[in-house]
């Protein structure tokens, strides 16, 4: 999988008014790619399309959990307990169809949770009915799971944000079968794979070389201008 940096560079190569201006930086380039892939993947996801995918979800392998009380979230009165993440969660792509979420997994990806709402959940409480299902839902950029021993799960999302590296690649705490080296934490964010389906990467990079050739247009237009006014 090709990294952000990669497919910058791409887009530099392939419009000669963008190859080395430095009015246009990498830093805008990236957010131009990254927007115009947030617009693609819920056109895409409504349509109940790439949702099988393994190159549009990014996974974040052991997320840590703690405890926390189901009053927290849920308009549920009573002591039991529940699980939440340690650590807030980038934003989230959205859709038709809710969250960009593919799965939430125990950490040997062979039992998935089910998705559901706060509400629901409640209301399943409220019915008393038995089950083994593990639910999961997402609240105040919380990850929340209703198995309240729930140490760490695995969580597969479209993100329409930059994820920190200490997401990605968790630390010395959770048994990876690859630990993660001080180049993983350490990485650049433009060097880490650009999460996206190969086959419609010359769509975006469509979208994006019309709206950086017409920014620059507009900047050249500007600094001309600034410069017959210091004239």
């Amino acid at each position: 999988m090709q990294t952000l940096r990669q497919y910058i560079s791409n887009i530099r190569g392939a419009n000669k008014m963008l190859s080395s201006d430095i009015l246009i930086s990498d830093r805008m380039i990236a957010s131009e790619l990254r927007n115009a892939a947030n617009l693609i993947v819920t056109q895409q996801t409504d349509k109940r399309k790439l949702w099988s995918s393994p190159n549009v979800f990014t996974p974040l392998p052991c997320l840590a959990m703690e405890p926390a009380p189901i009053t927290e979230c849920c308009d549920y009165q009573g002591e039991r307990m529940i699980a939440r993440s340690t650590r807030e969660l980038p934003q989230i792509g959205e859709g038709i169809w809710g969250l960009a979420i593919q799965m939430v997994t125990g950490l040997d990806n062979m039992r998935k949770f089910k998705q559901t709402t706060p509400t629901r959940y409640a209301n399943l409480l409220k019915l008393n009915l038995t089950t083994n299902d593990i639910y999961f839902w997402i609240q105040n950029k919380r990850l929340y799971v209703s198995n309240p021993d729930t140490e760490s799960v695995n969580l597969f999302a479209y993100f329409t944000e930059d994820v920190p590296n200490d997401l990605l690649y968790p630390g010395k705490d959770c048994a990876c079968s690859i630990p993660p080296s001080i180049t993983d934490l350490c990485l650049n964010p433009l060097d880490k794979p650009f999460w996206f389906p190969a086959n419609r990467i010359k769509d975006i990079e469509d979208i994006v070389i019309d709206r950086l050739s017409r920014t620059f247009l507009r900047l050249q237009e500007q600094k001309t201008s600034d410069n017959q006014e210091g004239n």
